[in-house]
């Protein structure tokens, strides 16, 4: 594999930190998917693509999970705890996808396809 140039992987490392900053502030996750909407069409047919198409899945999982959360805590008092196990959700998918892009890795699309179980696969598989 060719050594992309590093502003191949300046944006999907742009969006990864958006949502890791939505933490402090929610409205940068939305930034973070406009971004990743924007640069996926630019981003045809190279290996970074998978990237974009990921952190999009995140971000409609993540608003589900919320939505879910928030509807759930008015309702029957534990949508605290979807909300906290969403957050959590995003932080680890969020590492997981930082660090293949480090490894100029794409995403495996079953790792962002609905019922896929959110396996990334990992070296020698």
């Amino acid at each position: 594999m060719n050594s992309p140039d590093r502003s191949e992987k300046r944006m999907p490392a742009v969006v990864y930190v958006c949502y890791l900053a939505a933490f402090l502030c929610g409205l940068s996750m939305v930034i973070g998917v406009i971004i990743a909407y924007l640069s996926r069409s630019r981003a045809q047919g190279k290996w970074y693509r998978s990237h974009f198409d990921y952190q999009i899945s995140i971000f409609w999982k993540t608003l589900l999970g919320v939505l879910v959360g928030v509807a759930t805590t008015w309702a029957f008092g534990f949508g605290i705890l979807v909300v906290i196990c969403t957050y959590i959700w995003v932080l680890i998918k969020c590492l997981k996808g930082l660090d293949l892009l480090s490894q100029e890795k794409e995403v495996e699309a079953t790792a962002y396809r609905w019922g896929s179980g959110g396996r990334i696969p990992r070296k020698g598989r």
